[in-house]
């Protein structure tokens, strides 16, 4: 399905200015779902007020960002950061064990070939 003939108008930045506005009245930033990048206020402003959109596009803006307390942000990426150390902290272990196996094993094979390795 393609897009409407209404969504391939050419739309307003003003559209987004209700979001705009009310981050600023929160004292939050804005967040896009869909990059994962934040914004202050006024670095929104600044990268949306320069674009030529279509109502379409100011549709997926409109659906994808969100007015969230930056703190939230920075709390969620620490609980990110947490979870992948504890992931590689996993597979480290896992790695360490396979090659300790494997040494003995290679140590053990060529001792018993009375094999001296060095």
């Amino acid at each position: 399905m393609g897009i409407s003939h209404f969504g391939q108008q050419k739309g307003s930045f003003t559209s987004l200015l209700p979001l705009y506005k009310e981050a600023i009245r929160c004292g939050f930033w804005l967040y896009s779902k869909e990059t994962g990048k934040w914004y202050t206020p006024e670095e929104f402003y600044q990268e949306f007020k320069k674009e030529e959109y279509t109502n379409h596009r100011i549709t997926l803006i409109l659906e994808n960002v969100v007015i969230r307390d930056p703190i939230g942000g920075i709390e969620a990426g620490h609980k990110q950061l947490q979870r992948l150390k504890e992931k590689n902290r996993v597979v480290e272990e896992d790695l360490e064990a396979k090659l300790e196996a494997f040494s003995k094993k290679a140590i053990d094979y060529y001792q018993k070939k009375g094999i001296i390795r060095s």
